[in-house]
């Protein structure tokens, strides 16, 4: 940020003045404006849900989350005002206070009058009493006694990521659709990340502390109910209910499954475990997890009428902000799975229901249209996790039979064919046998984790002999963002003689049961793939140009060229380099925003169409967030949107690449001309261009004026392979030169990117 002065400007404000107002095409009074701002990102929402009918206060924990004008929840049903912001005080601002006070403390001792070693009671009395005499204001006289109780623990440290908040105020309609919604913020600087925000039907209660740990003095719950809570450190919640014997409590939690990744904590979420005491302190019913997920689930069949106590913490005993938990507990009906899990597209399914509390153990579902996994509107739980999920696929469907446990017993298949199937007993494989001709290509597929199913499952094929000729266990499947651990098989093998074959599928860990199901695809490859587009939410002003990445999560050897395009988007968007090349699983391109801001966020659409054998097919371009693990981990958690806001302020392009694309060569330098019309003279001492997450061994080695703009000449690595394929990104940095009439000392500073220059790389 720049502060206009009213002397004659340093080398470093005249520098940088001149590329602001160069690049934006404003005047120089605006380019003194603040400008590259961070748009606000979401930590932590709590309470993270609402029971639908009944108003609710949240707080926001996140970053950049100042003046936030606008509040965007996905469905219907749910309006939101703006209420209190706060953030924490800048070093400069506490070290004021702190002088402050040292100065108080002085005279004080000089005068003989020691308030302040009257106990904890006393200092904080003294701090409140100076700094309110010396202007500070109540949020900041909270702030700093909050900063020096967390410099005395150091379990209690602050973290920059979700320092600052603001209050909503929710009001959710009678009617609202329980379950998962996103969550976002807007303000000037544009739109945050989606978090999950959940609307439920049952009444809901928050953790007022200090907690109890006994039935007598834990928070008192009536259930069924919601209990919103967060655990910080070192923390150990409690809450008091009573139960007759007979019933059938579900208690079920949320912590991972409201945010999903923790970028800076190990394992990389908030690990919850739970238990349960009776009234005279024994435990009862413990868990700290569920199946494959972190988040516990249990029923505990009450043995006798009384008071029972449960117990929520971190497995690790750690504790934050973003600790965020929800728990139901209750007598309430909780679906823990289906079979079959899937049927072909379009045709109605009667499924066997399991779970707890059921007024009913069978249903009908009818998949959707398409190849996909589909989420079962009327059996998910809704308000609470363990959701259900149905595929739909457009090969025949069968049942696997029993007894099918050794290739003499194997059940006969006709390829291809989709067979529904259970792991019945702990130890127990499934056989399959079909017949197949040599150059046969054959693929097996499990589906059974990324459809909830437990199974950790593994296939292998074998020959008439018994000869095993193909295996796999895992395979990870980067379109499911949400599983960490990646537990279906997958096979491809091509045919080597005329004969019968057998496929068996097992469970890794030999275990099994009825939850152990799963679909078994055995076919011929289908060729296929899916798209995901990172952000999900898009900033930038108008007229400026932004990177996002698409991902091509092939399938089935696919291997072709994906051509990206917008759907029905607003006039003024234009996406520049949309391909990804043949054999490439991601591409960076650029999108251009249109020239006027806009006031509210636009919903923005693409899809990618690629040559499947004769035909073209068309897939959707899914939003998602590159969202981070343990400081490692990369996944792609889905959203429900992909937005685009423009932000006020008007940038104008400042080059454009030639629309051909680029030819580059081994060994060689390429030149290439950026049209620059009607532009000022280039100024090659104060602006540079840096290629931008550059492909290995293209760098820029020149950039120089040009009668027609400004010529760029790129080097090309001799161990470049010929065919390489993708875009160039240019960004526009600003150089700071080193002044003797200021503090700086030098650096640059992104003046934004010029649109994607496609390229690619030939033997000559």
């Amino acid at each position: 940020c720049l502060r206009v002065k009213k002397q004659k400007p340093c080398s470093f404000t005249r520098a940088v003045l001149f590329l602001a107002a160069w690049m934006m095409g404003t005047s120089a009074l605006q380019a003194q404006m603040p400008q590259f701002k961070a748009p606000p990102h979401i930590g932590y929402l709590f309470p993270a849900g609402a029971q639908h009918g009944t108003p609710c206060e949240i707080v926001v924990g996140g970053q950049s989350l100042n003046e936030v004008k606008e509040i965007l929840v996905s469905g219907s049903g749910v309006k939101a005002t703006v209420g209190k912001y706060s953030k924490p005080l800048s070093p400069q601002r506490r070290n004021k206070l702190r002088d402050i006070l040292e100065e108080a403390r002085k005279k004080a001792m000089e005068a003989k009058d020691f308030p302040f070693l009257k106990g904890p009671a006393g200092r904080d009395e003294f701090v409140m009493k100076t700094l309110k005499e010396a202007g500070a204001t109540d949020d900041e006289i909270t702030e700093f006694l909050m900063n020096r109780k967390q410099g005395a623990d150091p379990k209690k440290q602050p973290n920059l990521q979700i320092a600052e908040t603001v209050k909503l105020q929710l009001e959710v309609d009678p009617d609202a659709a329980p379950g998962p919604r996103e969550l976002r913020v807007l303000n000037a600087n544009g739109l945050s990340n989606p978090l999950a925000f959940c609307v439920g039907s049952l009444p809901e209660q928050r953790k007022a502390g200090p907690l109890g740990k006994t039935v007598d003095t834990a928070m008192k719950l009536v259930l069924p109910t919601v209990i919103n809570g967060q655990i910080l450190p070192g923390e150990v919640d409690h809450y008091a209910f009573q139960a007759r014997r007979g019933a059938h409590v579900v208690i079920a939690v949320q912590g991972r499954d409201l945010i999903p990744y923790l970028a800076d904590a190990v394992p990389g979420w908030f690990q919850p475990v739970v238990a349960v005491y009776d009234a005279q302190g024994r435990e009862v019913a413990y868990a700290n997890d569920y199946r494959f997920s972190p988040d516990p689930v249990f029923c505990y069949d009450v043995p006798a009428d009384g008071s029972y106590l449960l117990e929520i913490k971190d497995a690790l005993y750690r504790g934050r902000e973003d600790f965020v938990y929800r728990v139901t507990v209750g007598e309430i009906p909780f679906v823990t799975g289906i079979f079959p899990m899937g049927a072909r597209a379009g045709a109605a399914c009667t499924v066997d229901v399991a779970g707890w509390n059921l007024p009913r153990t069978r249903a009908t579902v009818t998949p959707k249209e398409g190849e996909g996994v589909h989420r079962v509107e009327n059996l998910s739980n809704g308000f609470v996790i363990g959701d259900i999920a149905f595929a739909s696929d457009t090969l025949p469907e069968i049942l696997e039979k029993e007894p099918n446990n050794d290739p003499k017993e194997a059940q006969e298949l006709k390829l291809p064919v989709t067979i529904n199937g259970r792991i019945d007993t702990p130890g127990d494989v499934d056989v399959f046998a079909f017949s197949c001709h040599a150059g046969d290509k054959i693929v097996a597929e499990v589906v059974a984790r990324r459809l909830n199913s437990p199974l950790d499952s593994w296939v292998k094929l074998t020959d008439e002999t018994g000869l095993q000729v193909a295996f796999n266990d895992d395979r990870e499947d980067k379109g499911s963002g949400l599983l960490t651990h990646q537990a279906d098989s997958y096979l491809a093998y091509t045919i080597l003689a005329d004969g019968r074959y057998f496929l068996t599928i097992g469970d890794s860990q030999h275990k099994g049961g009825s939850d152990y199901g799963y679909r078994l695809r055995i076919s011929s490859p289908q060729p296929d793939f899916a798209l995901r587009i990172v952000p999900s939410s898009l900033n930038a002003r108008a007229g400026a140009t932004l990177p996002v990445t698409v991902y091509a999560l092939r399938k089935d050897g696919f291997a072709g060229e994906i051509k990206l395009a917008l759907k029905d988007a607003p006039e003024g968007f234009v996406l520049q380099g949309g391909s990804i090349p043949a054999g490439q699983d991601k591409i960076r391109a650029t999108l251009t925003f249109p020239p006027t801001a806009a006031p509210e966020p636009v919903t923005l659409a693409l899809e990618g169409s690629a040559t499947l054998g004769k035909n073209t097919v068309v897939r959707p371009v899914i939003p998602a967030d590159d969202m981070l693990q343990a400081f490692i981990y990369h996944h792609l958690v889905p959203a429900e949107a992909l937005y685009a806001v423009i932000t006020e302020g008007f940038t104008r392009a400042l080059y454009q690449p030639p629309p051909e694309g680029l030819k580059l060569v081994p060994g060689e330098v390429t030149k290439v001309i950026l049209s620059n019309p009607a532009r000022r003279q280039f100024m090659q001492d104060q602006m540079k261009l840096q290629l931008s997450d550059p492909p290995t061994g293209i760098s820029v080695e020149k950039i120089s004026p040009d009668p027609k703009g400004l010529a760029v000449t790129f080097r090309t690595n001799v161990k470049v392979p010929p065919g390489t394929r993708g875009n160039l990104i240019l960004e526009a940095l600003g150089e700071i030169p080193k002044g003797k009439n200021n503090k700086s000392m030098g650096g640059s500073i992104s003046l934004g990117y010029l649109p994607a220059i496609p390229f690619k790389v030939s033997e000559h």
